[in-house]
């Protein structure tokens, strides 16, 4: 069995994703340093709770 699901492995993706959308293209300097701390994605890919 694999040790990382295909949902493990896309939600790591986005949640680095919208990290790189928040520092580089918003402007704002109170989002620059926001951080996403986990995404979580059902199994079918269709909703995530970032």
């Amino acid at each position: 069995m694999k040790p990382y699901t295909r949902a493990d492995r896309i939600s790591g993706r986005i949640q680095v994703a919208i990290t790189d959308l928040l520092r580089k293209k918003m402007q704002n300097p109170k989002v620059e340093m926001a951080t996403i701390t986990g995404v979580k994605l059902t199994s079918d890919l269709r909703i995530a709770d970032v």
